[in-house]
């Protein structure tokens, strides 16, 4: 029962020893996931920082788009859903009030009565 253990037990420690790594050595599933077909490299770049800070997030996806204006991932997406959410609210807003201002004057067909009906509600809304 000893001599198999040990066989077992030089082959675990021979598993365990410290090698250099190199590109040829690695597994081809892991180097096809960081080699592109045509020969360039992936990288990964992670921002200083707290991760979690939305201002790190920005500051940081607008760095790595100024070097590299077609760069992907999770920060370059936050803050480009966050745009769009952005501007299609204000696109939205503009659209619903000049409908409000549409149908408030063909309803009052007054100037000053769409007026005095619109004031109240942009106040409200700044």
């Amino acid at each position: 029962m000893i001599p198999p253990l040990d066989t077992a037990l030089d082959e675990l420690r021979s598993y365990l020893q410290a090698q250099p790594v190199t590109f040829e050595g690695l597994p081809g599933e892991i180097a096809r996931e960081w080699v592109t077909q045509d020969g360039r490299n992936k990288v990964e770049i992670l921002p200083k920082g707290d991760p979690n800070d939305n201002e790190t997030l920005r500051q940081f996806a607008r760095a790595v788009q100024d070097v590299e204006p077609n760069a992907i991932g999770g920060p370059i997406a936050i803050l480009e859903s966050g745009r769009t959410v952005i501007r299609a609210f204000f696109e939205a807003g503009f659209w619903a009030l000049a409908s409000i201002t549409i149908l408030l004057w063909v309803v009052l067909r007054r100037f000053v009565d769409v007026l005095l009906t619109l004031i109240p509600l942009l106040m409200a809304a700044s």
